[in-house]
C-alpha cells in the first residue's frame, strides 16, 4: 500500500506540473509501468478494500488518459471482478463507473463483448445486476456509450432464451438511459424503430416489447419537457402523429389479427418433427407458443387503447368490429380448436377490453356492438368478464 500511495504522488505532482520532479516524465512512468506489469500485479488482490480500489483507479485513469490503456488491461480489469465476493464486484463496478468517460469507442465496444460474454455465464441475480451496470454507465456517458447501451438492452430484452427472466428488467433500463437523454432526438428515433416493427410484425419477441416500451418512452416527453433545452412536443403530440403519420391504429388491428391467425394454425397443425416446444429452450420453441397467450394479447391491446385515447383518435364501429371478429367473433371461432385452454384465457382479457365501463372507446358506439356481437356469443363462450 505504501508503494501505491507513493505512485499515486508521483501522478498527482505530474497533473500539477511540479517543479521538483521535473525530471521525471509521463512517458517514463508509463513505461516503467508497462515494463513491470504494474497493472496487472495491482488487479490481482485486495480490490475488496474501496479505499485501495480508488487508489487503483487512479493510476489506471493514469493510463487511460494517456491513451496507454489496451485492451488487455480492459479485459484484466473485467476478469478481476468475474465470480468474485460481491464486495469486489461492486468496487470495480464503481471503478469502471469512473473511467467510462475516458474511454475510447474501442473501450466500449469491447466492454459491450464483456458484458455480452458475461450473460452467457452469469445466473439471474447477476444479470440483473449487469443491466443496472449498464444503466449507470449509460447515465453517466450519455453519447456514444448511451447509445450503445440502448441497442445491447433492446436486443436482451427480445432474445428468446433470456425472455422471460430479463424483458422487464432490460427495458426499464432501456427506459431510464432514454429518460436522462438532454434531447427527444433519442426518443423520436426509438419511437420511429418501434413503429417499423409494428409494421414488420415478423416477431413476436420484438413485438411485445415495441408495444410496451411504446407507450413508456412517450411519457418520457411530458415528464421531462422543462429539461430539454429547445422547445420540443408533448406527449399527446407525439402520440397523435404517431397514430395518424404512421396509420398505427390500423397496424395495431391488422397485428392483432395476423397473430391471432397464427396462433389458431399453430394450434390446429402440429408442430414439425424438427420443432419442439419447452418452456426451458424458448430458442427451440417457436415464439407463437413461448411467450404467453395473454402476454400476448394485453400488451397489444394496451398500445391499441393508448394511442386512441391519448393520440385523440377514436375507434370507429368498423374498427372495434373488425377486433371483435379477429380476436372473439366468427373469425376467431373458426379457426380455434373447441375448448382450447389456451383461447378461453385470451378471450377473457378481450372481453375485458371490450366492456364500455372499463374502456372509454366502446361507449359511443356500446348499444350498436352490443346488438352486433354480444347477443350473438353462443352461452358456452361465455366467461365471467362478459357476463358481468
Amino acid at each position: 500500500m505504501n508503494a501505491l500511495n507513493d505512485l499515486i504522488g508521483i501522478i498527482n505532482r505530474l497533473e500539477k506540473r511540479m517543479p521538483e520532479l521535473e525530471t521525471i516524465k509521463a512517458d517514463e512512468l508509463m513505461l516503467w509501468l508497462n515494463k513491470n506489469q504494474v497493472l496487472t500485479f495491482l488487479l490481482r488482490e485486495n480490490l475488496h478494500q474501496p479505499q485501495y480500489t480508488e487508489k487503483v483507479t487512479k493510476v489506471i485513469q493514469f493510463i487511460t488518459e494517456r491513451r496507454e490503456l489496451t485492451l488487455k488491461d480492459l479485459q484484466e480489469i473485467w476478469d478481476a471482478q468475474a465470480g468474485k465476493h460481491e464486495a469486489i464486484v461492486k468496487n470495480v463496478e464503481n471503478m469502471l463507473e469512473k473511467l467510462v468517460a475516458h474511454f475510447t469507442s474501442e473501450h466500449l465496444d469491447h466492454l459491450f463483448v464483456c458484458f455480452g460474454n458475461g450473460f452467457e455465464t452469469a445466473n439471474k441475480r447477476q444479470r440483473e445486476r449487469l443491466i443496472e451496470l449498464i444503466r449507470r454507465l449509460a447515465v453517466k456517458e450519455r453519447e456514444f456509450f448511451a447509445m450503445k447501451a440502448l441497442d445491447f438492452l433492446w436486443k436482451l430484452a427480445t432474445k428468446p432464451v433470456l425472455f422471460n427472466e430479463l424483458m422487464q428488467p432490460a427495458l426499464s433500463a432501456h427506459k431510464q438511459i432514454l429518460d436522462s437523454c438532454r434531447s427527444q432526438k433519442p426518443l423520436l428515433e426509438w419511437l420511429n424503430r418501434f413503429s417499423e416493427i409494428l409494421k414488420e410484425d415478423s416477431n413476436d419477441y420484438d413485438v411485445v416489447c415495441a408495444c410496451r416500451q411504446f407507450y413508456d418512452v412517450c411519457s418520457l416527453f411530458s415528464q421531462h419537457s422543462a429539461l430539454y433545452t429547445v422547445s420540443q412536443f408533448s406527449e399527446a403530440e407525439v402520440v397523435h402523429q404517431k397514430a395518424v403519420n404512421d396509420d398505427l391504429i390500423n397496424v395495431c388491428i391488422s397485428n392483432l389479427e395476423h397473430y391471432m391467425q397464427r396462433l389458431a394454425a399453430s394450434l390446429v397443425s402440429p408442430l414439425p418433427p424438427s420443432v419442439t416446444y419447452s418452456p426451458l429452450d424458448p430458442i427451440s420453441t417457436p415464439s407463437i407458443l413461448a411467450i404467453p397467450h395473454v402476454l400476448q394479447i394485453e400488451e397489444r391491446l394496451a398500445l391499441l387503447r393508448y394511442l386512441a385515447v391519448k393520440g385523440a383518435q377514436p375507434l370507429s364501429l368498423e374498427q372495434l368490429q373488425t377486433l371483435w371478429e379477429a380476436l372473439i367473433g366468427s373469425q376467431a371461432e373458426a379457426r380455434t380448436p373447441p375448448n382450447a385452454a389456451l383461447m378461453v384465457a385470451g378471450q377473457a382479457v378481450c372481453f375485458k377490453w371490450f366492456d364500455p365501463e372499463g374502456n372509454e372507446l366502446l361507449r359511443e358506439h356500446a348499444l350498436a356492438f352490443f346488438e352486433q356481437n354480444i347477443l350473438k356469443i353462443e352461452p358456452q363462450r361465455l366467461t365471467p368478464a362478459l357476463m358481468k
